[in-house]
């Protein structure tokens, strides 16, 4: 799913979807979720609704990822244009959390702008080593094909619905936005953050599918183990999306996470 429940708000140049408020005198902790190269805030939509119960401020961008000509799609552009919108919001630090290229924005986001960063949180994080999606395929209007591309985001493909076969399809179909996915596609595989975790100095939480088959286990343990003091959790009978595929299971570990950052 990409897009969300709730309609999109608009602020300058940015779109975003904001979920909770304060709660009496306490200032909510501000939560920034960040989706993947093909979502939406849609993605987001059970964990926002979780923690706007447990009291937080949420904000749910939309990555301008068909935005940007091929040539100036880049992860690093994209963690400079979330400071940007941080800027807008008038928010000074937030919880990142962010899933595949989502998860990628974050780490640079933290990297490059530390002061914004209270803590983070990693799901099937690019950044280190991921299945190539096919992304050069991507203009094939193949429906089979595309499916197969999309299960493999998943353990169980029941979570691939004819929604959101559409939904991809229509993105791919769009020729300027195709030509943004590749060239981010290969930012990705270009702008890894691996030789700078240790740069890191929030409380990091990496929470990973066991069967995650776009960025298999191995890469979960190097995230946890490059960045002092992270702590990494497993999803049994889960692939790249925990919050969409276990979204209780996640929203137990993120919670608890979060309850640092309370006072």
């Amino acid at each position: 799913m990409m897009e969300s429940a709730r309609p999109l708000q608009t602020a300058g140049p940015f779109r975003y979807v904001e979920w909770g408020a304060e709660v009496g005198e306490r200032a909510p902790v501000s939560v920034l979720l960040l989706h993947g190269m093909i979502g939406g805030p849609g993605n987001w939509d059970a964990t926002a609704s979780a923690l706007a119960a447990a009291g937080c401020r949420v904000l749910v961008p939309r990555l301008p990822v068909f935005e940007r000509a091929a040539g100036e799609a880049t992860v690093v552009a994209l963690a400079h244009w979330t400071a940007s919108f941080l800027d807008e919001m008038g928010i000074e630090r937030v919880v990142a959390v962010g899933n595949s290229l989502g998860g990628h924005v974050a780490t640079l986001l933290c990297l490059e702008h530390p002061h914004r960063v209270d803590g983070l949180v990693l799901l099937g994080s690019s950044g280190i080593d991921e299945l190539d999606m096919g992304a050069t395929s991507f203009r094939r209007r193949d429906r089979a094909f595309l499916r197969e591309r999309a299960e493999i985001t998943f353990h169980d493909p029941v979570h691939v619905t004819e929604r959101l076969l559409d939904e991809i399809v229509a993105v791919i179909d769009d020729r300027t936005k195709a030509l943004s996915i590749l060239g981010l596609a290969r930012s990705v595989k270009r702008e890894t953050v691996t030789d700078r975790l240790g740069q890191i100095a929030v409380p990091t939480l990496v929470v990973w599918g066991r069967q995650d088959r776009v960025t298999p286990p191995a890469v979960a343990e190097a995230f946890a183990s490059g960045i002092r003091g992270a702590r990494l959790e497993w999803i049994d009978r889960c692939g790249h999306a925990p919050m969409m595929e276990h979204p209780e299971a996640f929203h137990r570990l993120l919670t608890a996470f979060l309850l640092q950052f309370v006072g």
